[in-house]
């Protein structure tokens, strides 16, 4: 997760090498559940699928995490 699906090299923001992780969010959910297994990043990105409410379309919803990896690092996350 986090490479750069033209190279696949480590994804890099601003000199700092960083992992970027994709989770599925169920409805109504408002904080990522501990322990979800991330997303798999394919050759087309991310696979994700509307889904039905009813007569309804409902929009599909991630939760993001950035983690820090450069050496030496404490390995920070920030997630959205």
């Amino acid at each position: 997760m986090g490479a750069d699906p033209r190279s696949g090299r480590p994804a890099v923001v601003a000199g700092r090498a960083i992992r970027l992780d994709v989770y599925e969010a169920g409805s109504g959910e408002q904080t990522l559940p501990e322990g979800r297994t991330p997303l798999a990043l394919t050759d087309g990105g991310y696979q994700l699928a509307y889904r039905t409410s009813g007569s309804s379309w409902v929009n599909p919803a991630v939760f993001l995490t950035l983690t820090n990896t450069t050496i030496g690092h404490s390995g920070s996350r920030c997630s959205t």
